[in-house]
């Protein structure tokens, strides 16, 4: 915090009058989760192979694999059509941190000549360079810098060539050589900063010594020098951008397979990388970037079809690291305040509009709460709906029936068995459902959760003999591998948060499977990654109940069938507290959300009454008073 302006007139101490360096407001602005991805508009086209550059509310993007000339500009809220390219270009390089100031080199054009040629674009036109790179080449590693002060890093040339370590540095009109790549050459990773001081990251190495890498180089507008390796797999067809070397954001790739990395994200200090939020979508080939650590932009790439799809990044930019907000000055209220997400009052419940396909008992939700994503009903079916926080639209059916559900409603997965054990596994990626991978062990009745179809987490529930299954899977996109056994085995307990902090409460233990356990529950235990532990009880049992958020702020509701229906529970990571009642009484119903916004639907009323209806819970916006 850069300082406070107090008034002391008259020696009155004390008085805010201004906050200098942190903005001014005659009011409270909306709360926003910070570290997060969110669905940006689609693009009029599908895009893979293209460039991209600009800020998050100022990108650009051209090209295109088929190659094309046409280009669309992002304004933050919607998409439009730029200028045409002089050349059609694939696989090419882009510099700028503007849409407006943008720069393309190198490539191949639509009859798949090699291109030592660049363009500028000043918001309206491009412009072909009169100076060409001493080297054509394809398939660099992103670019670096503006159309004024940019470069070209390695890249690949004609095969049996090898790929390139020659990065070429370029002014606005003519090209020069810049510092040499350590290694064998490199292309298909990504690169971002400025002239004087960028980052290359990932990428394929070779011949001689061909492979995936996972280590960074940094360049001082001179050479370039080793930097940390990224904390997921050496890969390749990921996209970066950032305004330094110190302040860098990498998403999406692939080390041959659209694995789990495909949706990773990692942010990069200057010393060393850490995971950020999952992308809502998996992008394992050649997407493009824009923006900054604090408000990003990922669009297009390959995921069985060019993707039209875009999305927001909101980074953490608050002055208060250790609380998740912004902070400002209330010039009405002449308070100094920062917004929380994290706080633990109480929401509402409202009603929303009806399901629309089968309502009814063994329905099984996942996403958020204006992007929901809702599979089964009807006892047993393979429908599946989405929701955006008011109406509910029909989606394909899946390959199976499935009993539990984690993911997002343009990136979802469901598994096992409804009303007998299964292991099949059904993703779904924004269009249709596709089989991916088996569960290790058959099971029906499950609790699972998960951010994304890349990282979900299935638990307990029944095996095909009724038995109660103590074991945890997780799962990567491909393939369920084995995690921490649960402590209590039951069937349908809520669930939720990710694969590393991941929440299991309620359900129901027949007293024939004995133990300190049975009947209804109000048991609770978290996962860390690799085990469970108890954590603080229901202050009531619950058997099928709903429930959305994360380990540290969440919400359970409905389950069961006596009066007690209704209640609604917060857990702050320790305990649970009371929060208001729903509106409406269901159990074995499906939920989404967090714990600021949330869902349920469908399920069985009290009576085993076949239900449709839906119900929202919000919690209104926070803000902390610190002076």
């Amino acid at each position: 915090m850069s300082g406070i302006v107090a008034d002391n007139t008259n020696l009155r101490s004390g008085q805010i009058k201004a906050a200098a360096g942190i903005s001014s407001r005659p009011d409270d602005p909306p709360v926003l989760a910070l570290n997060t991805w969110t669905t940006a508009a689609n693009m009029s086209l599908g895009r893979y192979g293209f460039a991209g550059g600009g800020g998050q509310n100022n990108a650009i993007v051209c090209g295109n694999d088929p190659a094309t000339t046409s280009s669309e500009e992002y304004d933050g809220t919607t998409w439009s059509g730029g200028g045409s390219m002089a050349t059609a270009r694939k696989h090419f390089t882009g510099f700028g941190q503007t849409g407006s100031a943008f720069g393309v080199a190198s490539g191949r054009d639509g009859s798949n000549n090699y291109l030592n040629t660049a363009e500028t674009y000043n918001g309206t036109a491009f412009s072909t360079a009169p100076g060409t790179m001493a080297t054509a080449r394809w398939m660099a590693n992103g670019g670096v810098g503006t159309s004024t002060a940019g470069m070209v890093v390695g890249g690949a040339y004609p095969p049996g060539s090898g790929r390139l370590s020659s990065c070429e540095e370029f002014d606005g009109t003519s090209f020069s050589a810049g510092g040499t790549l350590a290694g064998d050459g490199r292309s298909e990773g990504a690169s971002t900063g400025i002239q004087t001081s960028a980052i290359q990251v990932g990428g394929e190495d070779g011949p001689p010594s061909p492979g995936y890498q996972g280590a960074a180089q940094e360049y001082d507008g001179t050479s370039w020098s080793a930097g940390a390796t990224i904390n997921g797999t050496a890969r390749k067809g990921m996209t970066s951008h950032g305004a330094s070397q110190t302040a860098v954001w990498m998403a999406g790739g692939n080390a041959d397979v659209a694995g789990p990395d495909a949706s990773d994200m990692e942010l990069y200090d200057g010393t060393s990388w850490s995971y950020g939020a999952f992308l809502l979508n998996k992008r394992p080939s050649v997407p493009a970037g824009a923006g900054t650590t604090t408000a990003g932009l990922i669009s297009g790439g390959y995921w069985r079809t060019n993707l039209t799809s875009a999305e927001e990044y909101t980074g953490y930019s608050g002055t208060i690291d250790s609380v998740e907000g912004t902070l400002w000055y209330n010039t009405t209220e002449q308070k100094l305040k920062i917004s929380s997400v994290g706080i633990m009052t109480s929401g509402t419940w409202v009603t929303a509009g009806n399901i629309t396909g089968p309502g009814g008992m063994y329905m099984y939700g996942a996403g958020t709460g204006t992007a929901g994503l809702l599979c089964g009903g009807g006892g047993d079916t393979d429908a599946s709906q989405s929701f955006d926080g008011s109406t509910w639209t029909a989606l394909a059916n899946m390959t199976n029936t499935h009993a539990t559900a984690g993911g997002t409603v343009s990136g979802g997965v469901s598994w096992g068995g409804v009303t007998t054990a299964q292991t099949y596994t059904s993703i779904y990626d924004g269009s249709t459902w596709s089989s991916e991978g088996v569960l290790a062990n058959s099971c029906w009745s499950a609790g699972g959760c998960g951010a994304s179809y890349q990282a979900c987490l299935t638990f307990t529930g029944l095996y095909a003999n009724d038995t109660y299954r103590s074991t945890t899977e997780e799962y990567t996109g491909a393939a369920w591998t084995s995690g921490g056994n649960v402590g209590v085995g039951c069937q349908r307990p809520a669930g939720f948060g990710i694969v590393s902090a991941a929440l299991k409460t309620g359900g129901m233990r027949h007293p024939s499977a004995g133990g300190p356990y049975t009947g209804n529950l109000s048991y609770t235990e978290e996962y860390d990654g690799s085990s469970w532990t108890q954590g603080g009880n229901l202050p009531r049992t619950r058997e099928a109940p709903t429930g959305f958020g994360k380990v540290s702020a969440g919400v359970v509701t409905n389950g069961g069938t006596d009066a007690y229906n209704i209640e609604t529970y917060l857990y702050d990571g320790t305990a649970w507290t009371t929060g208001s009642n729903s509106v409406l009484e269901r159990y074995n119903g499906g939920s989404g959300g967090t714990f600021s916004s949330g869902w349920t639907a469908g399920g069985g009323s009290p009576t085993d009454a076949s239900q449709n209806t839906t119900q929202v819970w919000t919690v209104p916006d926070a803000a902390i008073t610190l002076g």
